[in-house]
């Protein structure tokens, strides 16, 4: 992931949360296929990290961005509304939060 190369990264998280799942490997999956253009390839392993560690404020906003960009707004702002209920302060959720807020 840090050479950018979401593609490969993804490939070996699937065979690491393939060998031994654990809630960060299936974040980061999650993670890759977003930045790969992917959302709906992302949703499983998100929600299988938050269902390791339902405290991961993170991997909430990754789901409710995964939604939004499929067109769910209403399923996004759940997931928003969880990360922050685990994270007051996660600037990345509150501000997509409100930008679907204000959409029709």
């Amino acid at each position: 992931m840090e050479r950018a190369d979401y593609l490969e990264a993804a490939k070996l998280l699937e065979v690491s949360a393939h060998a031994s799942p654990h809630f960060k490997t299936l974040e980061l999956l999650g993670e890759c296929r977003l930045k790969n253009g992917d959302p709906h390839g992302a949703i499983l392993p998100l929600a299988a990290s938050i269902g390791f560690d339902r405290n991961v404020s993170r991997a909430c906003y990754l789901l409710g961005r995964a939604f939004a960009e499929l067109g769910d707004k209403d399923e996004a702002i759940l997931h928003l509304k969880r990360a922050l209920a685990k994270q007051p302060d996660f600037k990345q959720a509150r501000i997509l939060l409100e930008v679907l807020s204000h959409q029709p």
